[in-house]
């Protein structure tokens, strides 16, 4: 038994759907090598004692639950981000980074993008 030799070139894309699906893997890894560089810049830093640090907490969280982990991690809550599961956060202690992770943070950002993302508490 053999197989055609078209059975092997063959695929189940027609030219069209073929040539808009050969740029998404190029473009998916280049935007996928950007979000990572910039969430590296974001990280690096993070921890800096005596700076303002971005605290990203579980989503299902809520402001409550937010400020209650930051208050058990001993630091202190300066403002919330645009989300209530974000919180802006400083501390002079060194250790505060392992303890805020501890408590439920996923992410601690730095200094600079929790600036712009400061509101106040209250």
């Amino acid at each position: 038994m053999f197989c055609d030799p078209k059975c092997y070139n063959s695929s189940p894309l027609d030219e069209d759907e073929q040539s808009a699906t050969s740029w998404f893997s190029p473009v998916g890894s280049m935007l996928a090598i950007i979000f990572s560089s910039v969430l590296l810049v974001a990280t690096v830093g993070a921890q800096k004692p005596g700076t303002l640090t971005l605290a990203v907490f579980p989503p299902s969280w809520g402001a409550q639950e937010s400020f209650a982990a930051a208050s058990a991690a001993q630091v202190d809550t300066v403002g919330f981000g645009p989300a209530d599961w974000l919180l802006v956060v400083h501390s002079h202690d060194p250790d505060f980074g392992p303890r805020l992770r501890e408590e439920g943070a996923v992410l601690l950002l730095n200094n600079s993008v929790a600036r712009f993302c400061r509101r106040p508490v209250g």
